[in-house]
């Protein structure tokens, strides 16, 4: 019995303008509120554009990729909501945290922040209700 899950694969062409910041290849794993999961595939900076200008309620790991190496940035669809990954220095805490960031548009206090925070072991592989009250 095959149990490897096939998730759909959007590809964004390369817009032919080389980039620093933006150039690395890029594969996002998706997790949508209303769409499911799904693969974007692409360099970093147009991958982010498309997701942006396409779809909304989602949380999104950038696995970036350059010679072979590969490091991870996680994110939401909307700006203010920060998924902060653990630090290896603080060992008894090793757990993501997605919370509002407490500068910026909204200028959430650290209480506020921290009241509204959710912490977890492991990310989940799919959206769930949880993350709806960051956007009532």
């Amino acid at each position: 019995m095959n149990t490897e899950k096939k998730y759909p694969i959007i590809d964004v062409p390369a817009c032919g303008r080389s980039d620093w910041s933006n150039g690395a290849y890029t594969l996002a794993f998706v997790y949508s509120k209303h769409k499911g999961n799904f693969i974007v595939r692409g360099y970093y900076g147009e991958v982010k554009e498309y997701l942006k200008k396409h779809h909304t309620h989602y949380f999104v790991n950038y696995s970036l990729w350059h010679g072979g190496i590969s490091r991870n940035i996680w994110n939401f669809w909307n700006d203010d909501i920060g998924i902060f990954t653990p630090s290896r220095r603080k060992r008894k805490d090793m757990k993501f945290e997605v919370r509002p960031y407490t500068c910026g548009r909204k200028n959430i206090s650290l209480e506020q922040s921290n009241a509204a925070a959710l912490k977890f072991k492991r990310l989940p592989h799919r959206w769930i209700p949880e993350f709806d009250i960051f956007f009532i």
